[in-house]
């Protein structure tokens, strides 16, 4: 995997093997109230245009509604007009009209600590959450302190996880996101 897309990568593996895991992010991003086992039909993310193919990290269907949602490393001034782009091939493709304004919006996975991660069952975030150190881990990887903090974290959120599925019976979605 290219570095630069580790996070493209991971996301759309997550989408693709547990679809279920966007509902919360759903809920969170737009409001909604979906519960964990409704219908989602996932969309092709290719997209094809006269300068060239467009590839989206996730195109959702739920109900009448389709969701686009990206997962993004670096903050990308340009994000919001790709998206865009890509919105506007998916309603192209979709042939459907669904109003004139678009409203994009965004969550900044840094904001969310691991106890609001898993208060609102975004579990989804978990590797991201982690991943947030990679650009830190040379300097972790030489202070001892800093590597144990790192260490005993992963295992207290290895430790929520694991109660949390276990408890309501989702002990395949532990398995699968471990």
């Amino acid at each position: 995997m290219n570095n630069n897309t580790i996070f493209d990568d991971v996301f759309r593996t997550m989408i693709e093997k547990i679809p279920q895991l966007a509902i919360p992010l759903i809920n969170e991003v737009f409001q909604t109230s979906y519960p964990e086992d409704v219908e989602i039909i996932q969309l092709r993310n290719e997209h094809h245009q006269e300068n060239g193919e467009i590839i989206t990290d996730s195109c959702l269907r739920i109900g009448r509604k389709l969701y686009h949602i990206e997962c993004q490393s670096v903050d990308d001034t340009t994000m919001a007009i790709r998206m865009i782009e890509y919105d506007f091939a998916i309603a192209l493709d979709s042939a459907r009209k669904y109003g004139r304004r678009y409203r994009i919006p965004t969550v900044k996975l840094d904001e969310y600590t691991k106890d609001k991660i898993f208060e609102k069952n975004l579990l989804m975030f978990l590797p991201f959450y982690i991943m947030r150190y990679e650009k830190e881990i040379h300097r972790i990887n030489q202070d001892p302190e800093k590597l144990q903090s790192l260490l005993d974290e992963y295992e207290d959120i290895r430790v929520m996880l694991e109660k949390e599925l276990t408890e309501t019976g989702r002990a395949e979605l532990y398995t699968n996101l471990t």
